[in-house]
C-alpha cells in the first residue's frame, strides 16, 4: 500500500512539473508557427538575389571578355595598318633615286 502512495505521488509530482513547460510551449507554438510560415515565404525572395548577382556576374565577365576582345582586334587592326604604312613608306624610299 505505501508502495502504490509512493508511486502516486511521483506521478503527481512529475505532473505539477510538466504543467510549466506545457504552459510555456503553448503559449510561444503560435509564434513559432508564425515565424515558420515568414520563413517558408521569405527564403525564394532570399535565393532570388543571389541568382541575380551570380548573373550579374556573369554579365559583367561577357562585358570584360567582349571588351577584351574587341581591343585585341583593335590592336590587330592598327598594328596591321602601321605595317603596311611602313611597307609602303620604305617602298616609295626605295623607288626614289639616290
Amino acid at each position: 500500500m505505501r508502495a502504490m502512495f509512493e508511486e502516486l505521488h511521483d506521478l503527481t509530482q512529475l505532473k505539477e512539473e510538466n504543467r510549466y513547460p506545457t504552459t510555456i510551449s503553448r503559449q510561444i507554438g503560435p509564434y513559432i508557427r508564425s515565424i515558420a510560415k515568414v520563413k517558408e515565404r521569405l527564403e525564394p525572395r532570399l535565393k532570388e538575389p543571389k541568382e541575380l548577382k551570380d548573373d550579374c556576374t556573369e554579365d559583367m565577365l561577357k562585358t570584360y571578355e567582349d571588351t577584351t576582345m574587341a581591343t585585341d582586334t583593335k590592336q590587330t587592326i592598327l598594328t596591321t595598318q602601321i605595317n603596311d604604312l611602313t611597307c609602303t613608306t620604305d617602298d616609295n624610299n626605295s623607288q626614289q633615286p639616290l
